[in-house]
């Protein structure tokens, strides 16, 4: 026998996915935590490299970040928010939010090279750290959030 979709507090019914979408969940946090994880690991790889061959801290970091951006955007968009925002409009706000918090890391990398004289790969990654952090709260709040977007066209 088929499931039947369940029914909210005022009585519509919808699907899981559908609610899968509208609330967070621990789910959500850990598929995004995947998806971070891969893209730290790939991101802290390419910053390892560059700085192996030479380049300075800062252009290294940029080169890790540049690297996951796109990559990132489309597993998270598909995967951990499985959203239907449409990928031009999506990508601008994803764009907008991986700038803050490449800012924030940046803004930590060089306070902790440059004021706490802490290890270069220590402090790519106290950066990368916050990094994650804002880019799931910004990806959460403003690029995947569907709930608005349907509320208006709905």
């Amino acid at each position: 026998m088929p499931k039947q979709p369940s029914r909210d507090a005022a009585g519509s019914r919808h699907s899981k996915a559908a609610t899968s979408r509208e609330r967070p969940g621990l789910g959500r946090l850990l598929r995004y935590m995947l998806v971070g994880c891969a893209n730290t690991l790939i991101g802290l790889s390419v910053i390892f490299l560059a700085m192996a061959l030479g380049l300075s801290p800062v252009p290294a970091n940029a080169a890790g970040y540049a690297v996951g951006l796109i990559v990132s955007y489309l597993l998270n968009r598909r995967f951990t928010f499985r959203s239907r925002v449409p990928l031009g409009p999506g990508a601008l706000r994803y764009a907008a939010v991986v700038a803050c918090a490449y800012a924030l890391n940046l803004a930590i990398l060089l306070f902790a090279l440059n004021v706490l004289a802490i290890n270069a790969y220590i402090a790519q990654t106290f950066g990368v750290g916050v990094y994650f952090v804002a880019v799931y709260v910004g990806s959460s709040l403003f690029v995947f959030n569907d709930t608005d977007r349907r509320q208006s066209t709905g």
